[in-house]
């Protein structure tokens, strides 16, 4: 099991970095326009912006923190694979960013993912502190530097049990 979370994670990674090479060369790609969705079927048409998708990195931020502090690690592991995918999506608007700050945000979340299997608060939390500084690097890099994210003084989440 550990072998396939590891690679999951590696994926993401790849995954991260392919789709962010186009928009860091400075290529603008237009998306293609979604068809109009039957009733039941999901709307691919709808997409969010950077600053939408980065909004949902920070929520998942802010609850990996306090579900670690709680020893949470159901809602760790499931807050990860939200923070990975939301990331996989969000590198799909990058533009002008390196590759490699992108990439290097797939090594916490494996080492997050990893401690939170093994119970360790401790590795979390380092791999946490990482994280936070890949992101704080790419915002550097994408002309956003004035937004720092750091370790959550309080949860804006109040109604949820960690």
């Amino acid at each position: 099991m550990r072998k396939a979370q590891t690679i999951r994670s590696m994926a993401t990674a790849a995954a991260i970095a392919l789709m962010a090479i186009v928009p860091a060369l400075g290529e603008n790609v237009p998306f293609a326009e979604a068809p109009v969705p039957h009733p039941g079927q999901v709307d691919s048409g709808i997409t969010a912006s950077l600053g939408d998708l980065m909004g949902f990195v920070q929520m998942r931020h802010i609850k990996l923190w306090y579900a670690a502090k709680a020893k949470n690690w159901g809602l760790a592991d499931y807050e990860l694979g939200q923070l990975e995918d939301t990331l996989s999506r969000a590198a799909t608007r990058y533009i002008n960013i390196p590759v490699e700050l992108v990439i290097k945000a797939g090594k916490p979340l494996g080492d997050m993912r990893d401690a939170a299997k093994a119970k360790d608060v401790q590795k979390f939390l380092r791999s946490y502190d990482e994280l936070t500084d890949a992101c704080n690097a790419c915002h550097t890099a994408g002309g956003v530097g004035f937004i720092r994210i750091h370790q959550p003084a309080g949860s804006p989440y109040s109604d949820q049990a960690y």
